[in-house]
């Protein structure tokens, strides 16, 4: 069983290796890597802070995943408006993009698509659908690295 941290840090190396000309790189990592990845590590119990890091992790992306195009878009533009393209190093941008991204991802789930999922699950009468973050899920049992309860 793969660590949740290590999966991770095999997430970040293989998503932060320059696209090639080729789409074989994209093939083999999307039919072969990413699923020996998610197959290594989705079983793994998860406690403590780690459990509470996996949690967090996948409360936030759907938010990160609605607003990352958007946001990196509007960073590039403000960075060109405001003269920062050529002071800065390309990681610098990509850092602050990554960092406002994370910052309005937060906002969205919490003060958007956590209340409406509160408010329409209060209209049909049941509980909301997905993790609701703050929401006292530590007392429950173990956490899968995929953020299933078991």
């Amino acid at each position: 069983q793969l660590h949740s941290a290590v999966a991770s840090l095999l997430l970040v190396l293989l998503f932060a290796i320059p696209p090639f000309s080729s789409n074989t790189y994209d093939l083999i990592v999307a039919t072969l890597v990413l699923p020996l990845i998610l197959a290594a590590s989705t079983h793994r119990e998860t406690r403590g802070l780690e459990a509470s890091i996996c949690e967090f992790s996948g409360w936030l992306s759907y938010p990160l995943y609605v607003v990352h195009y958007p946001v990196m878009f509007a960073a590039v533009g403000a960075f060109k408006y405001l003269g920062l393209v050529d002071r800065l190093p390309e990681i610098v941008i990509e850092v602050m993009t990554l960092v406002c991204a994370i910052i309005v991802a937060y906002l969205l789930g919490k003060f958007y698509d956590q209340p409406a999922r509160a408010w329409l699950a209060a209209r049909i009468h049941t509980k909301p659908s997905g993790p609701q973050l703050g929401a006292g899920n530590s007392a429950q049992p173990a956490v899968t690295a995929v953020g299933k309860n078991i």
